[in-house]
């Protein structure tokens, strides 16, 4: 086996441990090769569970002012393509999705489920 074909099999695991796929004899197998893999990985979920709440509050808040905006000022339309405001929520939408996909977060869902979760928490 290389080392490539290793570096996935662990990333499959690790993935599989995230997302509380694995079973007790196979985290009783993973402890036996390396005794600190579930302490790391707990650690890691942690932090990509306080990412992905952080992401999810500032979408959240462009899906809220997008809606503020378009019943408040009604200079804010969704049909108007040459809308600035519409450009900047737009650009925003996407830095976040880029940040949601470079930190991994895919592990806990797709990124469609996530901005549903979103527009269901507004």
């Amino acid at each position: 086996m290389n080392m490539d074909a290793a570096t996935l099999i662990v990333f499959q695991t690790q993935n599989k441990y995230l997302r509380g796929e694995l079973t007790d004899e196979q985290i009783a197998d993973i402890l036996e090769i390396c005794p600190h893999a579930t302490k790391d990985w707990d650690k890691m979920k942690l932090n990509m569970r306080i990412k992905r709440n952080k992401l999810l509050k500032k979408m959240k808040n462009v899906l809220r002012t997008s809606v503020r905006k378009a019943n408040a000022k009604k200079k804010f339309s969704a049909n108007r393509s040459e809308s600035r405001e519409l450009k900047k929520q737009m650009k925003t939408c996407e830095k976040i999705e880029r940040q949601f996909r470079r930190e991994g977060l895919e592990v806990f869902g797709s990124w469609d489920g996530f901005v549903q979760e979103a527009c269901r928490l507004i």
